[in-house]
């Protein structure tokens, strides 16, 4: 049968489950993130980035710009790329649909927003190859991604984001700009190339000195 989240008051993993706090949630609806401790065990990540290694090492194939740098122009040898960026690992490797953290995020994602049915839209592999100065995501909004078609006023969204190295401000951690996300529009952004045919990424224009980091 379903387990409801109000009939818990354990907060964390509990089973398959990750059952959120009322401040976790507020943090996120007000701030745009928030942390979520102990949501893996140490051998489920290690069950992850096996298969995460193996996109890494191109040993799981990825067809076209689907595996691309994003810190260069498409083209760009592969010896040179500094951010691998593999695109819908879970099409191109179907065992590795309805892992543990795709299942707890879904669950989670649900609790943040109870009154409509939330499904996965997008999936994504990154590696921040080491000793690359160029190894940097610039400041950017991620509905600044989405085709045009799909934008919409509806803007709930919820992304997870799991390190499987431990990370901080030295290694590319991320960083975020508390409650940027609050007016709910989406920032000027400008592509990292000349275009988007040029390049897959794209940046936002911030003035640093008006915002909180």
């Amino acid at each position: 049968g379903d387990l409801n989240y109000s009939s818990f008051s354990a907060v964390g993993r509990v089973g398959d489950r990750y059952i959120i706090s009322d401040a976790q949630k507020e943090e996120f609806l007000r701030r745009g993130l928030a942390m979520l401790p102990d949501l893996l065990s140490e051998a489920e990540v290690a069950e992850i980035e096996a298969t995460y290694e193996r996109f890494m090492s191109r040993e799981i194939p990825v067809p076209g710009k689907d595996f691309c740098d994003m810190s260069k122009p498409f083209g760009t040898p592969f010896e040179e790329w500094s951010i691998i960026n593999c695109m819908l690992p879970t099409r191109y490797y179907p065992p590795l649909l309805g892992n543990v953290y795709e299942r707890l995020a879904a669950d989670i994602a649900s609790q943040i927003f109870p009154d409509v049915k939330m499904a996965k839209d997008y999936d994504q592999l990154l590696n921040k190859r080491p000793s690359k100065e160029d190894a940097i995501f610039g400041w950017h909004q991620d509905m600044a991604y989405w085709p045009p078609a799909s934008l919409t006023n509806d803007t709930r969204t919820v992304t997870f984001s799991l390190a499987i190295d431990s990370t901080d401000e030295k290694n590319g951690c991320i960083r975020y700009i508390p409650g940027s996300g609050a007016a709910k529009t989406l920032r000027p952004h400008e592509p990292l190339g000349s275009s988007r045919d040029e390049a897959h990424a794209v940046q936002a224009v911030v003035n640093m000195e008006s915002e909180e980091v």
